[in-house]
């Protein structure tokens, strides 16, 4: 057989990802559309080349296991760059000139945007800060916060983020500085979405009404 998958090879897929990534300035330099049809074609290729081998040989066999982890990387590089063109193509929000807002998208380990986790910020005591709401990741992983400068920028916050359970899953270990009269954008990619501990109970009672809110107790 001739097909040829080594330019799927996972160094190569990251090497290009890297510099992608870089900037969505220079992801669209480089012809954004045009690498999204070049890794679509290989990822067909490389899946009709994997069911093949797998066929012949059985799951196990090594040969197949490299077809899998090729197959794997070209995935993971089709979703990266989704993530660039998403990032490039996502409307500014309108922020006040007394106002911040922060924006952006959440990610699986695969490259995959996730739906339906809650984002907020916490303190460093890692308690919720109320005054700015929350906000739920929509399809594409989307999610939206605003609000007024605080009265100490310098405090710091931190983007956290709960599963459908109300389940802490990620908390960024560098801190959110809001920019007066601007919006940032923030691309979050999850390695684990295993639970960190306790889940916040504000954000269990607003963000699952379900939940008994006669047993929640405010952390102010």
């Amino acid at each position: 057989m001739a097909t040829n998958i080594n330019e799927g090879s996972a160094d190569l897929v990251n090497a290009k990802m890297s510099a992608t990534l870089g900037s969505a300035g220079t992801a669209m330099q480089l012809g954004l559309n045009g690498a999204m049809l070049v890794h679509k074609a290989r990822l067909a290729q490389q899946q009709r080349y994997a069911a093949e081998v797998e066929q012949q040989y059985g799951a196990q066999d090594a040969g197949v296991k490299a077809a899998q982890a090729k197959l794997e990387a070209t995935t993971l590089a089709i979703g990266r760059l989704t993530a660039v063109n998403q990032q490039a193509t996502t409307p500014a929000p309108a922020v006040t000139a007394d106002d911040w807002v922060l924006q952006g998208r959440v990610y699986s380990a695969a490259a995959q945007p996730i739906a339906a986790l809650t984002v907020f910020l916490v303190d460093g005591d890692k308690i919720w800060q109320r005054q700015y709401g929350f906000s739920y990741t929509d399809e594409t992983g989307l999610f939206l916060l605003q609000g007024a400068m605080p009265a100490n920028p310098s405090a710091g916050m931190f983007i956290e983020i709960a599963n459908s359970k109300g389940q802490p899953i990620y908390i960024d270990s560098a801190s959110f500085a809001p920019v007066k009269g601007q919006a940032v954008y923030k691309s979050i990619t999850l390695t684990s979405e295993s639970p960190l501990g306790d889940p916040p109970q504000p954000i269990r009672v607003v963000g699952l009404p379900n939940q008994d809110k006669s047993t929640s107790t405010d952390q102010q």
